[in-house]
């Protein structure tokens, strides 16, 4: 497993990981490799003993697809391989890729699967605390995140459909009715105006970091929840 800053994160693939435990599910299937040695050599390598079969297995250990002890399908890799219909497989796929807190710290922050080189170079740094690491391995770790996010169903933040999901709770605020400029905002209260528009949200983290999502990227709302 390569390592930068706290973190922990696979270097293979993940047209790799599946083709992997697609062979151990189908050979072995709720049985451990006895012999690693012939499992290596079924995937191509030399031996079990080969730095890239080690890391292979690493990898395959992160994302949560054998157990910790042996190298045994665990139920994750099973409804990927054999998935009772296409949406247990969608699913288990996602969750292989949320078990990696790499990915998931990147995505929290950046919050979108494929960020530009830019952007994920600065965040890369800040994350992991690792300046060095992070501007060398940027583009190595970037294609790696982004191929194994294509995976993960999580979306994006939808800014509308956040704002719309609390329009009922807003209604019923009535310390959110009628709030004059010139008072103090409540402590329970996040208020965004420019010009016409006058946006009132709880103060939720979610909705904080809604909020400093759209100053980042100056998005032009055009409506107004009251």
């Amino acid at each position: 497993m390569a390592r930068i800053g706290k973190y922990e994160y696979p270097e293979v693939q993940i047209g790799t990981i599946l083709s992997t435990i697609e062979k151990l599910v189908k050979t072995y299937k709720d049985e451990p490799v006895k012999d690693e040695d012939t499992f290596a050599k079924s995937l191509g390598h030399t031996t079990n003993k080969t730095g890239s079969f080690i890391v292979k297995i690493a990898a395959l250990r992160k994302y949560g697809l054998i157990e910790p002890r042996e190298i045994k399908a665990t139920s994750l890799a099973k409804h990927i391989i054999d998935p009772l219909n296409p949406k247990e497989r969608e699913n288990s796929l996602s969750k292989m890729v949320s078990n990696i807190e790499f990915w998931m710290d990147i995505y929290k922050r950046l919050k979108t699967k494929s960020p530009s080189k830019e952007d994920f170079k600065i965040s890369l740094v800040e994350i992991t605390g690792d300046r060095d690491k992070a501007l060398k391995a940027n583009e190595k770790i970037r294609g790696l995140y982004a191929e194994a996010m294509g995976y993960y169903k999580g979306e994006s933040i939808n800014l509308n459909s956040s704002f719309n999901s609390y329009k009922t709770e807003l209604e019923n605020l009535d310390e959110n009715k009628n709030i004059e400029d010139n008072k103090k905002v409540p402590e329970t209260l996040i208020i965004l105006k420019s010009g016409d528009v006058n946006i009132s949200l709880p103060r939720t983290e979610g909705n904080i970091d809604i909020v400093k999502s759209i100053l980042d990227n100056h998005v032009i709302l055009n409506t107004n929840i009251s």
